[in-house]
This record gives C-alpha cells, sequence and structure tokens, in this order.
C-alpha cells in the first residue's frame, strides 16, 4: 500500500465540482457621448486709456466721500474731475497702464496712496515731494481717505499742490 498524503488524494481524485451559479448577465458598456470641445474664448481686448488733460490723478477704490473730497482739493487749484484725468487703478487691468504716459499729454500725475509701479513705472518718489522725471511731474502723496481728518496731511497736500499747480 501506497502511503497517501492526505490532501493530495481528495484533490486528485474528487472530480472538480461544477459551480452552481445563475448565469452571468453581461450587459453592455456604457458609452458617452463626448463632450463638444469648444475652443478657448480669448477675452476682448481691453481698450487704450486715452489721456485727455495734462493732470492725471492715480487712486485705488475711492469712496463717494473722497471723490467729493477730490472736488474740493482740485477746485482750490482751480481744477475739476472734468479737467483731470482719474484713474481708478482697482477698476483697469494692469496690461491696460502699459505706454500709459508716452503720449507726452500729461504734465502732472499726482499719485493718492498707489505706488507707480502699479502703473508700470519704476520711478521712486519721496511723499509729498514734486519730482520732474521725462517733463513729467510726480507727486505722490496719501490716499484720499486719509484727508478726511487729518489737517497736517491737508496741510502738506496743500504745500505740495501750490507747488505742483504755481498757486
Amino acid at each position: 500500500m501506497t502511503p497517501t498524503v492526505p490532501f493530495v488524494e481528495e484533490i486528485i481524485e474528487k472530480p472538480a465540482e461544477a459551480e452552481t451559479s445563475a448565469p452571468a448577465v453581461v450587459t453592455p458598456p456604457v458609452v458617452t457621448p463626448p463632450e463638444p470641445v469648444t475652443p478657448p474664448v480669448k477675452p476682448a481686448e481691453p481698450k487704450p486709456i486715452q489721456l485727455s488733460h495734462q493732470v492725471l490723478l492715480l487712486t485705488e477704490n475711492p469712496s463717494l466721500q473722497d471723490l467729493d473730497l477730490l472736488q474740493n482739493i482740485l477746485k482750490s487749484v482751480n481744477l475739476s474731475l472734468d479737467t483731470i484725468d482719474l484713474l481708478d487703478l482697482a477698476q483697469v487691468s494692469v496690461s491696460e497702464h502699459q505706454n500709459l504716459l508716452s503720449g507726452k499729454m500729461v504734465h502732472h500725475v499726482l499719485t493718492f496712496g498707489v505706488p507707480l509701479k502699479k502703473i508700470g513705472l519704476q520711478i521712486f518718489l519721496m511723499p509729498y515731494q514734486v519730482r520732474n522725471v521725462q517733463d513729467i511731474n510726480f507727486v505722490m502723496v496719501d490716499h484720499l481717505k486719509d484727508f478726511h481728518e487729518d489737517k497736517a496731511k491737508k496741510k502738506a497736500l496743500w504745500m505740495v499742490l501750490k507747488q505742483l499747480f504755481g498757486v
């Protein structure tokens, strides 16, 4: 008699049991139609900023109260919102600033709390001091909101405006 190895005999001698499961249901694969490819929409080219006055004021997000104050400031040097170009840098894109001063229309740039690098100019300005660069006078002062209650800043602004506009 041949020694038997217990599990080997069972595996060899027993026929494989047929699986008794339900017949497999084949479902066709779900095919989703490809989404139409739309070309990316190119944003409209921004219109270049047209400056039509000799005085350019730069600001960012002025409130209605700031604009009222600005009207009074301009009135003190015989100007108005109609005789200057007011550029709110929060409302225009960076690409629009390129070549902003190349037309030689502007003679004075007064920036209210906005660094000139925001319009692509690398000009260092000391606050409340006039600096002439290529026949354009640049002055940087505080943001308009800072002038509402600060008499010292109003006085400093008045002094530089007199110098800038010869009043």
